[in-house]
C-alpha cells in the first residue's frame, strides 16, 4: 500500500512506499531517493548531471524538493523579540 507524503510547495513530488526503496522518501513516479539530490549537489555536481543520471527526476521534482528545504531551514526557531510580551518592572 503507497503512502504519498504530500508537501508544500510542490504538492505531491515526494512519496513514500514500504515496498518502493525500502521506505525511503522518493520523487513521485520514480525510484529515486529525494536524498541523492543532496547527496549530488554536496558533490559539487550540476543539477543538469543530476538529470542527465536520473532522467526519471524533473525540474519540477527538484524546484519543489529545494523549496522545501528552503522553507524549513530558514524557519524562524524562536519568536522574535517584538512578538513577546513586554515585562514592566
Amino acid at each position: 500500500m503507497a503512502v504519498e507524503i504530500r508537501l508544500l510547495p510542490g504538492e505531491g513530488m515526494v512519496s513514500q512506499d514500504r515496498d518502493i526503496v525500502s521506505g525511503a522518501p522518493v520523487f513521485v513516479g520514480t525510484r529515486t531517493p529525494i536524498s541523492t539530490l543532496f547527496d549530488y549537489l554536496v558533490e559539487g555536481h550540476s543539477l543538469m548531471e543530476y538529470y542527465d543520471d536520473f532522467p526519471g527526476v524533473t525540474p519540477a521534482h527538484t524546484r519543489a524538493v529545494l523549496d522545501l528545504a528552503r522553507e524549513i531551514v530558514t524557519r524562524e526557531s524562536f519568536p522574535s523579540r517584538d512578538a513577546l510580551p513586554h515585562r514592566t518592572r
